[in-house]
């Protein structure tokens, strides 16, 4: 089955606050108003560089979200840690992701309603656990965002 090409949502919702996404040409590669709740994505950029752009904006919103922004009297800080969640958190919990679906798949099928998007999950009777959701009691990925 071949995998659909990444394309951006119309907005993402971050400590249940809705940020509005939108293409844009500019030099930087993205960048956010927690004000005007924006993120802003430089037009043109690779599927791959405009997901990984998306989840770095993101991780700034969380931060301003969160009321970190306003003790961060350094921008070089708040971007050291915007780049911990870039290149270490958010890689491996992609990792960790992939492994427990792989390791779930056999216990659970998972199909898509057609109409809203919406999964829908049947039982493998041979297994006696059950999952109800795919990351519902991970509090990480509550507390970020999981694009798939």
């Amino acid at each position: 089955m071949l995998k659909k090409e990444y394309t951006l949502p119309p907005a993402i919702k971050v400590g249940g606050v809705e940020f509005k996404i939108v293409l844009k040409k500019m030099s930087d590669f993205g960048d956010f108003d927690v004000d005007k709740k924006l993120i802003r994505i430089r037009q043109g950029l690779s599927p791959t560089a405009m997901f990984d752009t998306l989840m770095h904006e993101v991780a700034h919103a969380a931060l301003a979200i969160s009321g970190l922004s306003n003790i961060l009297d350094d921008e070089n800080l708040e971007e050291a840690i915007v780049r911990i969640a870039d290149y270490i958190l958010f890689p491996t919990y992609q990792r960790e992701y992939e492994n427990y679906r792989e390791n779930t798949k056999k216990k659970h099928e998972v199909s898509f309603n057609e109409k809203d998007n919406s999964k829908i999950y049947r039982y493998n009777k041979e297994y006696n656990d059950w999952f109800p959701t795919w990351h519902g009691s991970c509090p990480l990925a509550n507390s970020f965002v999981l694009l798939y």
